[in-house]
């Protein structure tokens, strides 16, 4: 849809029953995010901020943007980095941050919003043949009917049950490329008790309301667990992390 609007985007994800970005990072960057919001990699960088990030190559080559997701984190990747840290025995965790899609108008006067259908690392964003979605002018393409993993698998919305509020690969990203401050985050996602009360403890500290659930489930529903691995997606698993 050319001269699409940020209110046409709105329209369409709140049509789609999608309610949230979401965006994940290890517990002990959210004292930073507090107070400074979610800042783009390359700014941190240029800033020399002490940030742990997960993906220390950032293969897609955009540090001046940040990484969201559509109504559940990326389960590939933040699977890995949550067993990384488990493995490691250190005192962190992941925490889950939701943004209300209705606040992609604020963002929109803020930056840039880019949509990609898969992994936004994936080869085939290099190539001039596949566009990236700009403000949202094809949206629709995070939805696809049908879509073909690495394997050869085939994905199809309908026959896998995807439910409309997800997107078709769960590696499908939306990237901004400004500050996203935290008083947009709506509430916080954390696996277990010790985590939710460490993060309770952060926001109090700095004076922020911001309500912390344990182990949310995206619509009420178990299946939806954003700490688990959705059914529907099942044709994706083993698929690349870093989608080259």
């Amino acid at each position: 849809m050319p001269n699409r609007t940020i209110d046409d985007v709105i329209a369409y994800l709140e049509k789609r029953e999608v309610e949230h970005l979401v965006h994940f990072t290890r517990v002990s960057n959210l004292p930073r995010i507090i107070q400074e919001g979610i800042v783009p990699r390359g700014k941190l960088e240029s800033e020399r901020s002490e940030v742990r990030y997960f993906d220390e190559l950032r293969l897609d080559q955009h540090r001046e943007r940040s990484c969201f997701s559509v109504s559940f984190p990326n389960l590939l990747m933040m699977y890995k980095y949550s067993k990384e840290i488990e493995e490691s025995k250190e005192d962190d965790g992941i925490c889950i941050l939701f943004i209300p899609v209705g606040d992609l108008k604020k963002i929109a006067k803020l930056g840039r919003i880019y949509f990609y259908h898969t992994n936004a690392a994936n080869a085939i964003f290099k190539k001039s043949s596949e566009s990236v979605s700009v403000d949202g002018e094809d949206i629709e393409d995070l939805f696809r009917d049908e879509m073909s993993t690495k394997q050869g698998r085939t994905v199809n919305r309908t026959d896998d049950g995807i439910p409309c509020f997800l997107t078709t690969d769960p590696q499908a990203e939306v990237q901004i490329d400004a500050t996203v401050p935290f008083d947009l985050v709506k509430f916080v996602s954390v696996k277990d008790i010790e985590l939710k009360l460490k993060v309770e403890e952060l926001l109090h500290r700095q004076a922020k309301r911001c309500y912390v659930y344990q182990a949310w489930k995206v619509k009420g529903e178990r299946a939806y667990n954003v700490f688990g691995y959705p059914k529907c997606w099942h044709n994706w698993y083993g698929q690349d992390k870093n989608g080259e």
